[in-house]
């Protein structure tokens, strides 16, 4: 197909050492979650997760990170590379990726100290400096075991190299082993691997050798660095630019530069109340210090973004992460100019915090590994009938259109896009906004014949007669679990979001819920004054904790009055009276209106309707 012009850096053609990549997207290493708890990659479902995402365009994928040692590991569940039992798996996975035309790094690491105590291994690293987020207690690893660990990853990437990978990166970055010799926060020796810039850099400096020897000159090596551990007393920027130049000279065909470790982890993965590109400067200092390729990453959701990357002379390569979890296709979809196809990532980190559970989870994409794109209309020929267009609504509606059936969606409301629409109106939520529009998109370019305005009643469906219907008409404000009395005018969150101004100057929010907290965080937001009530010990508790961190400082900052541990008993005209923590009853007075955040009932009205025929 046809390039588009306007995306020519970023679909022009690079080169880590010997090996050419048609394009600059990398689809950086996250861990899917696909392995067993002895290291043994699933190797059906991860080629059928990477091939997709070559299928879908990437120039490079990197892998999850692979532990050199059955201790190297970070999590319950990671692949090794430590033994070759271990290679099998990884020849169906890169001989996957070569089908589809594309090129795979594996990522080798070891966790050092961040390991959970309850996974039952021994953490070590180069002192003994406790996690301060795992709180586990590394034993200071002697010269002999780093002469080992040295030696492992040379053999870890011999194997990776067996096992069909284009290439090598190591994980230098993040808070892990090399990373906390490269740390001065975490690297307190004081023999040849300590005490200096050199003295620290000297572990990673072997590991890079190592793997150089064992793989040979042409295999391309990609060292991940976090140039900022954006802690009080870790790699700072400056020191960054030296490693790399370090890093540079002892071997690495490119650096891949990133940032953070464990303890900034809430900036390592940034989310939607983070800069899109947070990190790109990062990438661009670096870059003026060494002559090798450098790749850049963070919340770069845009190929507008990482187009601007490549041609202001940030980086040479783009890692698009999580962008390229929510849609495979990106690359192809936008070299192919159909943009408004690409479904956006929200940053809402649903993915990281899914891993605890098992394998990885996507807010917006349930089909990680078998998607198809373009899509085929299928041959089903039934009439269905789909009431409501939330994303509940929107996402049958189109893939029951592009499955052939024939699909009318009915939505009361003149706007489509049920909740999203007050979702997106938080601050810093637009990408939520931009969900919604896709979802609208893609039920049209499905077929869907839309009838906004319209509420689906049990009559039509008698008369019409389809084959199914779907009864995804959402939920409403449930009723307050306390006395209201008369007179005393209640407003709902969707009130909130849609008419602030009908509110008053000074606003309760009953229910410190997400829902409550977000409210308030926009009404603030607005200049309003607002005091949020919450039963529990924490607001925001059904948040990801990430997400949770900074809405709670954002409402510090703005003056917002949160009060936990508080259970209303009666509200009446401009005042609220409750029990508050162990304190006995307290009254709280002259508020201009009273919002109720106390939870959703399910609006069951058509589906009892139908019944009822």
């Amino acid at each position: 197909g046809v390039v588009m012009t306007n995306f020519e850096n970023l679909f022009s053609k690079g080169t880590i050492g010997s090996l050419e990549l048609k394009n600059r997207i990398i689809m950086p290493a996250m861990e899917p979650g696909l392995a067993d708890s002895r290291g043994n990659l699933d190797g059906e479902a991860s080629a059928a997760y990477y091939g997709l995402r070559a299928r879908g365009g990437a120039g490079l994928i990197i892998t999850g990170n692979v532990a050199i040692e059955p201790n190297g590991r970070a999590a319950a569940v990671q692949p090794g590379l430590w033994s070759d039992e271990h290679i099998p798996a990884w020849k169906v996975v890169t001989k996957a990726v070569h089908d589809e035309g594309g090129k795979i790094f594996i990522q080798l690491s070891h966790a050092g100290r961040e390991v959970h105590p309850l996974l039952g291994w021994e953490a070590v690293g180069p002192s003994a400096i406790p996690s301060p987020v795992l709180r586990s207690r590394p034993r200071e690893l002697t010269l002999l075991e780093i002469e080992q660990l040295v030696d492992k990853f040379g053999q870890a990437a011999k194997r990776a190299v067996e096992a069909g990978a284009d290439g090598v990166e190591i994980h230098g970055g993040h808070g892990y082993l090399i990373c906390q010799f490269l740390s001065p926060n975490m690297n307190k020796r004081d023999d040849d691997y300590g005490r200096t810039l050199a003295g620290r850099a000297k572990f990673a400096i072997e590991v890079v050798q190592s793997i150089r020897k064992a793989i040979g000159p042409d295999v391309p090596l990609s060292f991940r660095l976090s140039a900022d551990e954006m802690i009080e007393d870790g790699i700072k920027i400056h020191e960054g630019c030296d490693y790399a130049g370090i890093i540079e000279e002892a071997g690495a065909d490119m650096v891949n530069v990133s940032a953070c470790n464990y303890e900034s982890a809430f900036y390592n993965l940034p989310n939607y109340y983070l800069e899109e590109g947070c990190f790109i400067d990062l990438a661009r200092a670096v870059k003026k210090n060494i002559s090798v390729p450098v790749a850049t990453v963070g919340r770069i959701r845009s190929p507008k973004m990482a187009e601007d990357a490549i041609s202001s002379g940030a980086a040479d390569f783009v890692c698009m992460g999580r962008t390229l979890i929510a849609d495979p296709f990106l690359p192809e979809k936008v070299r192919q100019g159909k943009q408004e196809e690409v479904r956006p990532c929200l940053s809402c980190n649903k993915c990281i915090d899914s891993l605890s559970m098992g394998p990885l989870v996507c807010a917006v994409n349930s089909r990680l590994r078998d998607e198809c794109w373009p899509r085929e209309k299928g041959t089903a020929s039934k009439k269905i009938f789909v009431a409501g267009s939330g994303p509940a609504g929107l996402t049958a509606a189109y893939d029951l259109a592009w499955q052939g059936n024939d699909v009318t969606l009915f939505e009361g409301e003149e706007q489509l896009g049920g909740k999203l629409t007050l979702a997106a109106m938080p601050p810093r939520k637009h990408p939520i906004g931009e969900f919604r529009d896709w979802l609208i998109g893609e039920a049209k370019r499905a077929g869907v014949k839309i009838k906004a305005g319209e509420r689906l009643a049990g009559s039509t469906v008698t008369e019409e007669n389809p084959d199914h219907v779907i009864v995804a008409t959402g939920s409403a404000s449930s009723k307050p679990p306390f006395t209201v009395q008369e007179g005393t005018a209640l407003y709902s969150v969707h009130d909130g979001f849609t008419a602030p101004e009908r509110l008053g100057e000074n606003v309760v929010i009953i229910g410190g819920g997400g829902e409550g907290a977000e409210l308030a965080d926009f009404l603030s937001e607005g200049g309003q004054k607002v005091t949020l009530l919450e039963m529990k010990r924490k607001v925001a508790l059904d948040l990801l904790p990430m997400l949770r961190f900074f809405l709670l400082r954002r409402l510090e900052e703005k003056g917002v009055e949160v009060i936990p541990r508080f259970k209303v008993q009666e509200v009446g005209p401009g005042y609220v009276l409750g029990k508050r923590g162990k304190k006995g009853m307290d009254r709280l007075e002259g508020f201009s209106s009273i919002v109720i955040a106390t939870g959703l009932r399910p609006l069951r009205s058509l589906a009892d309707d139908m019944e009822l025929e």
